[in-house]
């Protein structure tokens, strides 16, 4: 997963507060600001045959804590 913010500036001014979830820290794959940085990042996806790396593979894990297909199951049986 790619994350793009070509408008960084502009969107921190204008749309959003930073607050607790920092893009560069918390997200689930690198950030790009421009164009190169983007098929650069690409470039490495493709180069190692889509794998995510280690380092948001954790950050993965540590957000979802339950990886399984009962999803619907707990949301039926909380309500």
């Amino acid at each position: 997963m790619l994350f793009f913010q070509f408008d960084e500036d502009k969107y921190y001014e204008s749309h959003y507060i930073k607050a607790y979830f920092d893009y560069y820290r918390d997200v689930f794959g690198p950030v790009c600001t421009d164009i190169d940085n983007l098929n650069k990042e690409l470039d490495v996806i493709l180069h190692n045959n889509s794998v995510i790396s280690n380092a948001y593979l954790d950050r993965v894990n540590i957000f979802f804590t339950i990886n399984d297909s009962n999803n619907c199951k707990r949301i039926y049986e909380l309500y």
